[in-house]
C-alpha cells in the first residue's frame, strides 16, 4: 500500500525548515490552496474539458497547450465530465467536498454556457456518461443511478439492488453498461438500467474506474488491484495492476494507462499482463484521472491544478499546476467571509482566492493586476478589494473586478451594508459611500497623516477606525465616530505601539491588537482602553470574536493566543512555522481559519487543540499503529499507536493525521510533543460522508499507513 501524503507537506518544508519551534497542543492544519481536479475528457485530438473542486472547469482548444475556465455560476465539487460532441456535453457532482446534495449541468454550447439540470439534497453524483445526445446515467452515494432519455432534462432513479457508494458508470452502447463502487460493487445491465446484475468479481476491492473496449474486452481498477474480463464480465480475472488505481484507460486491446493515488502512471503494452512505471511526480501528488485519444497523447489530472500531458505514449510528460501559486512571493492578507463555509482572501501577487468549504480547499479565482491587502464581502456576489492599487468592486463573486477609485494604498474597507461602507489606508483621508461604491466622499474630519490600519462599524452610525501616526511617543491611535462619519472624535492613545486589527462583540465590548504584543480592551464603547497582560512582545496582526467569550488573536513568528473569559487572560498556542500570520476568522468556538506569509491557509475544527489520552506507562520496545476499533464506525472510532524512546531518551515529535481516499487531508488528530508510550485517540467524523479513510502516524522516520470505513 502506498503511503498517503499531503501536497503541500512538501512544499511548506522548504520554508519551515530552519524554524526552531516545537509543536505543542498545536490543533491547525494547512489548507489546500488550488483546486482539485477529478475527471478530464477529450472530444477530439484538441478539444478537452477537466473539473474538479469550486466548480473550476477548465477547456483547452489546442490539446492542452493552454486552459480557459469556464463556471456554471454555483460553488461547487464537480466530479466528472461528459461531452457526446464538441458542444453537447454534461457535468455532474457535489454542492460542496462534505456535503449530501448532488448536481448535474448541461451545455449545448461548448461549454460557453451551463444550465442547471437538477439538484439534489440527498445523494452525491460521482460519475455521468451519455450512450446518445439523449440517454444517459449518472451514478453516486448511496447505491445511486439516475437515468435520463431527453438529454439530461428530467431524470428518474433506477433500482440497483445494493446499499453501497457507486463511483463509476460506463456504457458501450445504449443497453450495455457497468457500474462500480465500494466494497467489490460491480453490476452489469444489458437493458439500459431496467435490471442490474452484481458481477463476481476477482478479489475484493473498491472499484474507482471502470474501461471497456467493447461487448467483451474491459477493465477496472480501485483500492485493491486491476482485474481484467474478456468474455464482457461474465467472469473477471486479477492482473497484475497496482494498489490505490484511481482511474484505467486503454486506447486499444494491448495498450493502456492507469494512475494512481500516490502519483505514478503506469503502462501495459499486452493487455494489462505487465506494466511499467511511465511517470513518477517529482512533488508528492495524487492523480485522480486519466485520458488517451490515441496510443501516444493522453493527459491525467490530479490535486492542486495537476494536469500532466504527454504526446509519445508516456515516455515524457509535461507537467502543469493550472493556478497554483507561488510560495515563494505570495502572501495572504486580510479575509472576508460571509458565511461558515463562503470566503475570500487577497494577496500581493495578485490573487484573490475563495473557499466555499469553511477554508478546507481553495481555488484561485482569475488574476490580475496589482497588488492588494483587504478585502470586504456583504454577499455571495458582491465585494471590494483594495491595497496598493485603486479600489476594485466585484457583482459576481470575484471573476470579474471594476475600479471603483483611484485612490491608492488602501489598508481597511469595511461595509455595514451593500450600500455604506468606508475605507481607510496609508496617507489617506477615510472615504465613505452610500451607493455602493459608485462615489466616494473625503471625510476631511479624519486626523491628517495617518495610516489606518483596521476598521469596524456596528451600525450605519458607531463605528472605530486604528492606526498608527508618524509621531514620537504614543504612536497609536483610536478614532471613533457616532454619526456615520460626519466627525470623529481621538479616543484613548496612551501607546507606544502601532494598533493593527480591531474587533467590536457589541457597542460596548471591543479588543484592538497591535506591536510588541499589545491587546487593549474597553467595555464602554472606546471611552476606556485597558492593556490585558500578554507574555510576549510579538507583533499582533489580526482579532476575531469566536464566541460571545472566546477570542483569538494571530501575528508573528506563528504566535496564536486564545481567551475564553472575553479577553481579560490570555494563553498562547503554537504552529510549527515562524512567519507572520496576518488574518484570523472563526465560525464558531471550534472552528477557524487563518491567512499569512508564503499564502499560507490554517485551518482548525479544534480551536488550535488536540487530544490525546495516555493508554499506558509502558515504554514500547517498536513503533507500532493499531487497527482503529471499532471498524467499520459510526461515527466515531479509537486509534492507538505506540511510540519508543527517541535519541537521548527526549520527547518525540508525532502527528498522526486523516486523509480521505482522494489523498486529502480531513483532519489533524495529534501533532505535538509526547513521552514515550501508548495512546489513543478519538476520532469523530459526524459531519464526514460514509467512505474509506486513511490514518497515518508519522514520528521521528516512522510512518505508517492504515484505512478505516466509516459507514452511516
Amino acid at each position: 500500500m502506498k503511503k498517503i501524503i499531503f501536497i503541500l507537506a512538501f512544499v511548506f518544508s522548504l520554508f519551515f525548515s530552519h524554524s526552531s519551534l516545537v509543536i505543542a497542543q498545536s490543533g491547525w492544519q494547512f489548507s489546500s490552496l488550488n483546486s482539485n481536479f477529478y475527471s478530464v475528457y477529450f472530444i477530439n485530438t484538441n478539444t478537452g474539458w477537466v473539473v474538479g473542486d469550486g466548480s473550476v472547469i477548465l477547456k483547452t482548444t489546442n490539446s492542452g497547450v493552454s486552459w480557459l475556465p469556464q463556471k456554471t455560476g454555483f460553488d461547487l465539487q464537480l466530479k466528472s465530465v461528459y461531452f457526446i460532441n464538441e458542444y453537447t456535453g454534461w457535468l455532474c457532482g457535489a454542492d460542496g467536498p462534505q456535503s449530501a446534495g448532488g448536481t448535474i449541468f448541461k451545455t449545448t454550447n461548448s461549454g460557453n454556457n451551463w444550465s442547471l439540470m437538477i439538484i439534489n439534497d440527498s445523494n452525491n453524483y460521482n460519475s455521468i456518461f451519455f450512450a446518445t445526445n439523449l440517454t444517459g446515467w449518472v451514478c453516486g452515494a448511496d447505491k445511486l443511478i439516475i437515468k435520463s432519455t431527453n438529454g439530461g432534462i428530467n431524470w428518474y432513479q433506477q433500482l440497483t439492488g445494493i446499499n453501497y457508494n457507486l463511483n463509476t458508470i460506463y456504457f458501450i452502447n445504449s443497453n450495455t453498461g457497468w457500474t462500480g463502487g465500494e466494497t467489490s460493487a460491480l453490476l452489469k445491465t444489458t437493458d439500459s438500467g431496467l435490471n442490474w446484475q452484481n458481477e463476481t468479481v476477482s478479489f475484493s476491492n473498491h472499484i474507482f474506474s471502470i474501461n471497456f473496449l467493447d461487448s467483451d474486452m474491459g477493465f477496472y481498477c480501485g483500492m485493491y488491484g486491476t482485474s481484467k474480463t474478456t468474455n464482457g464480465g461474465n467472469n473477471w480475472f486479477n492482473i497484475p495492476g497496482y494498489d490505490d488505481a484511481k482511474s484505467i484507460f486503454f486506447p486499444n486491446t494491448l495498450i493502456g494507462y492507469e494512475c494512481t493515488m500516490n502519483g505514478n502512471i503506469y503502462k501495459t503494452v499486452n493487455g494489462g499482463y505487465n506494466w511499467s512505471m511511465v511517470y513518477s511526480p517529482s512533488l508528492n501528488s495524487y492523480l485522480s484521472s486519466i485520458y488517451f485519444l490515441n496510443n501516444n497523447t493522453g493527459f491525467s489530472v490530479g490535486n492542486c491544478g495537476l494536469i500532466n500531458k504527454t504526446t509519445n505514449g508516456g515516455d515524457n510528460w509535461i507537467t502543469n499546476r493550472y493556478g497554483l501559486i507561488d510560495p515563494t512571493r505570495g502572501y495572504f492578507y486580510k479575509m472576508s467571509f460571509i458565511n461558515p463555509m463562503t470566503g475570500w482572501t487577497v494577496s500581493n501577487i495578485p490573487y484573490v482566492i475563495k473557499t466555499t468549504n469553511g477554508g478546507l480547499n481553495w481555488f484561485q479565482l482569475p488574476q490580475m493586476i496589482g497588488s492588494y491587502n483587504t478585502v470586504f464581502f456583504v454577499d455571495n456576489n458582491t465585494g471590494w478589494i483594495g491595497g496598493s492599487n485603486p479600489l476594485r468592486k466585484t457583482t459576481d463573486g470575484g471573476y470579474n473586478w471594476t475600479t471603483q477609485s483611484t485612490t491608492n494604498s488602501i489598508n481597511t474597507i469595511f461595509f455595514i451594508n451593500s450600500q455604506t461602507g468606508y475605507t481607510g489606508g496609508h496617507g489617506t483621508n477615510i472615504l465613505k459611500t452610500t451607493n455602493s461604491g459608485l462615489n466616494w466622499i473625503n471625510l476631511l474630519s479624519a486626523p491628517a497623516s495617518s495610516d489606518y490600519l483596521s476598521s469596524y462599524f456596528i451600525n450605519q452610525d458607531i463605528g472605530w477606525l486604528v492606526g498608527w501616526k508618524d509621531t514620537i511617543g504614543n504612536r497609536s491611535f483610536i478614532i471613533k465616530t457616532t454619526n456615520g462619519g460626519s466627525s470623529f472624535d481621538i479616543q484613548q492613545n496612551n501607546f507606544n505601539s502601532i494598533l493593527r486589527d480591531v474587533k467590536f462583540i457589541n457597542i460596548n465590548t471591543g479588543i484592538a491588537v497591535g506591536d510588541s504584543g499589545l491587546i487593549i480592551k474597553t467595555t464602554n464603547s472606546g471611552l476606556n482602553w485597558i492593556q490585558k497582560s500578554l507574555n510576549t512582545r510579538t507583533k499582533l496582526l489580526g482579532i476575531y470574536f469566536a464566541t460571545q467569550d472566546t477570542i483569538y488573536a494571530c501575528g508573528d513568528s506563528g504566535i496564536i493566543v486564545k481567551s475564553i473569559n472575553l479577553g481579560e487572560s490570555w494563553t498562547m498556542q503554537y504552529t510549527d512555522f515562524s512567519f507572520p500570520l496576518y488574518s484570523i476568522y472563526f465560525s464558531n468556538g471550534k472552528k477557524g481559519v487563518i491567512s499569512g506569509k508564503y499564502c499560507l491557509i490554517l485551518t482548525t475544527t479544534t480551536g488550535g487543540s488536540t487530544f490525546v489520552n495516555k493508554f499506558s506507562e509502558n515504554i514500547p520496545i517498536r513503533y507500532s499503529l493499531h487497527q482503529n476499533y471499532p471498524n467499520p464506525f459510526n461515527p466515531t472510532t479509537k486509534i492507538r499507536f505506540e511510540f519508543p524512546l527517541s535519541k537521548g531518551g527526549l520527547k518525540g515529535v508525532v502527528s498522526l493525521k486523516v486523509y480521505d481516499i482522494l489523498g486529502k487531508e480531513i483532519q489533524t488528530l495529534v501533532n505535538e510533543q509526547l513521552q514515550p508510550g501508548t495512546y489513543e485517540v478519538t476520532f469523530d467524523c459526524s459531519n464526514l460522508p460514509s467512505g474509506v479513510y486513511f490514518y497515518q502516524l508519522k514520528a521521528g522516520e516512522y510512518t505508517e499507513t492504515k484505512k478505516m470505513l466509516m459507514i452511516k
